[in-house]
């Protein structure tokens, strides 16, 4: 249809060129004299000057030509999609446009996601299980084992390794360097560095540091693995021993309040469990080495020599 209509307009221009067309186009050299030339030039001069692309079209004289001009660009034009070409309305182009949009998006290849079902199956479990808390984990082994399959008992208690004594050490060592770290620079207090205003840089530390001390001992105790019960009491005691000794008695408390802690730890382990001779002389020499460093923990040494002896 764009296509007739520019045809049409085609038409129209050729048909209005051959009313204006004159018979004076053709070029020839005049004899007249000066005043009718120079007449001659000043009607030339007021003959508004025809366009160069009106004039080719006007030599276009046969309406057979024209016809066949206009074949020849449907011919060579026809194959193109209309949106190329004039549209009829802005609403037909508007929909031309969106409709080879919508070819090209719905010829364009969708892709497909692969999903390991297998692999995250197991990656969903071990998710969920590390974000569940101590007491949810042991609740959920309680009733898997006593509850459902009674029979893996045993083999799960041959399983269970023993508690990693090293990450508790790291533990207290990260609260110790929390303290020393939490002094003020050298310089901008004048005074004792273990008086009452650096105590109180450092007193929210120490309560860390006498938290986790103490409630690591007790969850041992609650295991009732008492060999590790004992060998942590002696790890940590040199820890407690490198906490800062203040100038006032007073805020030394959460130190001897470790200690004393540790010694009844140690004499709960001492008193329920079960050890060999070669165990008690080890820990004979440990607890000697400790007692120079507290006092706390002689009980526990007496104890030790009685049952050698």
């Amino acid at each position: 249809m764009s296509v007739l209509k520019d045809r049409a307009n085609f038409n129209n221009i050729i048909q209005g060129l051959r009313h204006t067309r004159t018979s004076d186009d053709n070029i020839f050299v005049s004899f007249s004299s000066p005043r009718a030339a120079g007449a001659e030039q000043t009607t030339r001069a007021q003959t508004p000057r025809t366009p160069p692309i009106i004039r080719l079209l006007s030599e276009i004289s046969n309406e057979e030509d024209l016809m066949d001009s206009s074949n020849a660009l449907e011919e060579e034009f026809g194959g193109l999609p209309s949106v190329l070409l004039t549209p009829t309305s802005p609403n037909d182009a508007k929909s031309s446009k969106f409709n080879i949009l919508d070819s090209s998006s719905s010829a364009r290849p969708k892709k497909k996601l692969r999903v390991d079902n297998h692999g995250s199956k197991k990656l969903s479990l071990q998710n969920k299980l590390q974000g569940l808390t101590k007491s949810q984990l042991i609740n959920l082994l309680d009733t898997l084992v006593c509850d459902r399959h009674p029979e893996l008992e045993e083999e799960i208690q041959q399983l269970v390794p023993e508690p990693d004594l090293q990450a508790m050490e790291a533990r207290l060592k990260t609260l110790k360097r929390s303290i020393y770290k939490a002094f003020p620079h050298r310089g901008s207090h004048v005074g004792s560095t273990r008086d009452s205003f650096n105590y109180r840089r450092v007193h929210s530390h120490v309560i860390a540091f006498k938290k986790e001390c103490i409630d690591q001992g007790n969850n041992l105790v609650t295991s009732g693995l008492w060999t590790a019960v004992m060998e942590y009491v002696l790890m940590a005691w040199s820890n407690v021993d490198d906490l800062p000794t203040w100038d006032n008695p007073a805020h030394n408390t959460s130190k001897s309040s470790c200690f004393k802690t540790l010694a009844v730890q140690f004499q709960q382990a001492l008193s329920n469990g079960s050890f060999t001779i070669q165990e008690y002389k080890m820990f004979q020499t440990r607890l000697e080495e400790a007692c120079s460093i507290n006092k706390h923990l002689q009980p526990c040494l007496r104890q030790v020599n009685e049952i050698l002896n």
